[in-house]
């Protein structure tokens, strides 16, 4: 499936060169499923609205987003605080007919492993949810220890649109315990379906 093929590529784009390549961190640890929501914001203050592929996300004034075309059916933006060396929240667009949400839970099943292979992350958790606009998600949160040491909460959530034609994933980071109600987060919530 391309999508899984793009998760897979996604996911390591996001951890070249930026994580501790540490042996004897620890791997991946599931969780007992919780649910949760992911509410939608109408827009953030001083935001410009950009678009992956009909899925619209605002990108704050302090932020630039960066477009990359990962494959030919594989779209992302990268969005980086100025001045900063990492990107706080990449949006990815997977085009593909005939998506289900066993799409969704292949996906994030493939993220989660990915990230607990590298060794870098640890305290990961695959959480069940629901994203207003989008339906049924599914978020791979943990921490990922970088090279110099630094440990930053990261969750990775995928759904697809309603129409079964674009699988969605959005990355968000923030330094450790910083995570819940930061920028990133908010962001996450701008992004819906606007084509």
């Amino acid at each position: 499936m391309r999508a899984l093929k793009a998760t897979v590529a996604v996911v390591a784009l996001l951890l070249v060169a930026s994580c501790s390549g540490e042996d004897d961190a620890a791997g991946p640890e599931a969780s007992g499923p919780t649910s949760w929501d992911i509410t939608a914001v109408d827009g953030i203050d001083g935001a410009t609205r950009e678009s992956v592929d009909g899925i619209g996300i605002d990108v704050p004034a302090d932020f630039e987003g960066d477009p990359r075309q990962v494959d030919g059916t594989t779209s992302q933006l990268v969005l980086m605080r100025e001045g900063e060396e990492r990107s706080e929240v990449n949006l990815t667009v997977t085009r593909e007919d005939d998506l289900t949400d066993d799409a969704v839970t292949a996906a994030a099943g493939t993220a989660f492993a990915q990230l607990g292979a590298t060794g870098s992350a640890s305290d990961l958790e695959q959480v069940p949810l629901r994203w207003e606009g989008f339906g049924n998600a599914i978020a791979v949160r943990g921490v990922l220890t970088l090279e110099d040491g630094t440990e930053r909460d990261v969750e990775y959530v995928t759904t697809r649109d309603p129409d079964g034609t674009r699988l969605v994933a959005v990355w968000t980071e923030a330094p450790r315990g910083e995570l819940e109600g930061s920028t990133a987060q908010e962001v996450l919530r701008s992004v819906r379906v606007d084509g």
